[in-house]
């Protein structure tokens, strides 16, 4: 499926395309083999369907392409491109056979997509997972890139949660389920003695939900959860006990997996993450108590925002031609 290049001087710094669709916008970047982005930009995601969604995807990669040859991408050379493109996207995907699997918001299922891409851009496509594309770059780029050791946890908390394991600076996602710990059941305190869906306490949309549903008129209806912190921090107890909840199903997950892996560092990311030590502080209290026999494992903030999905799209297209990244 993969468009391989004729071989060029190993010394000549490579450059990649990253592309990442959610479901109000999709991101683009051209980013260097070191992390340097030498242009980004995002355009709305289609609401009329797959096809124009695939449509909008196919005119991403030209648009970059042509960015290139306009010079618009400041010290890229054309040749210095690499033909794969990373593409980043929500849902279950199977990342080994270039399948997206499914997405309710974007409505498609078993969607072969890495070949209809390949065959309408002329490039081979490296299908990837969103949350997991995000860790990579974290870890690659972003929060871990100083540490000789590339092995950690990523958790994104935005409007759901997801996490993802990676081992020596590779995701370890055997399956295309992998990582879908917002499903995991968690004690609903708001009903007690029943269970909900942990992202249904611990998101960032959960908690402003929460927030409004307990006291009315605290935040606005479009608030999110920096309203919340911002609540809390001014002294509200509802708020707080919101956050409390939060941190404790957040922090379920990351325990286990500290049993199973070993208390590695927690890079956490997503919309959660502006509110910085305010939430990284609390969850790090709340796996050590839940790991009382382990070493405490570092928790930290991600540094590349809303871009480390399209950037993490770019580093699994460069490992996928062969190209080394550094950090």
């Amino acid at each position: 499926m993969t468009v391989k290049r004729p071989a060029t001087n190993l010394h000549e710094k490579r450059y990649a395309f990253g592309v990442d669709l959610g479901g109000t916008n999709i991101k683009m970047v051209i980013v260097g083999q070191d992390g340097q982005v030498r242009h980004r930009r995002q355009i709305r995601t289609p609401d009329t369907g797959v096809d124009d969604i695939i449509s909008a995807l196919e005119r991403a990669v030209a648009e970059l392409s042509a960015t290139v040859s306009d010079g618009g991408a400041e010290g890229v050379d054309a040749d210095a491109v690499i033909d794969t493109v990373g593409l980043a996207v929500p849902g279950i995907v199977n990342e080994t056979d270039g399948i997206a699997e499914y997405s309710v918001n974007l409505g498609w299922r078993d969607l072969p997509l890495a070949e209809i891409l390949t065959d309408r851009t002329g490039r081979g496509v490296s299908l990837g997972h969103d949350v997991r594309s995000g860790g990579l770059a974290e870890f690659t780029w972003g929060a871990l890139r100083d540490r000789p050791l590339k092995s950690g946890y990523y958790l994104a908390v935005g409007t759901g949660i997801a996490m993802v394991t990676l081992i020596d600076g590779h995701v370890l996602a055997p399956h295309p389920w992998a990582g879908e710990v917002g499903m995991a059941p968690f004690p609903d305190p708001d009903r007690p003695g029943r269970t909900v869906r942990m992202e249904q306490i611990g998101s960032a949309a959960a908690m402003a939900r929460r927030l409004r549903d307990l006291k009315p008129g605290i935040i606005g209806n479009e608030a999110g959860s920096r309203e919340v912190f911002d609540a809390a921090a001014a002294g509200d107890e509802t708020a707080r006990a919101v956050i409390g909840d939060a941190v404790a199903a957040l922090a379920d997950p990351v325990a286990d997996a500290c049993h199973l892996l070993g208390p590695l560092p927690v890079v956490v990311g997503g919309g959660v993450v502006q509110a910085g030590r305010q939430l990284t502080g609390p969850l790090g209290e709340a796996i050590r108590d839940r790991t009382p026999a382990l070493s405490a494992p570092e928790v930290i903030a991600a540094e590349l925002g809303t871009w480390s999905q399209a950037m993490g799209a770019a580093v699994r297209a460069f490992r996928l031609e062969g190209t080394d990244v550094t950090g």
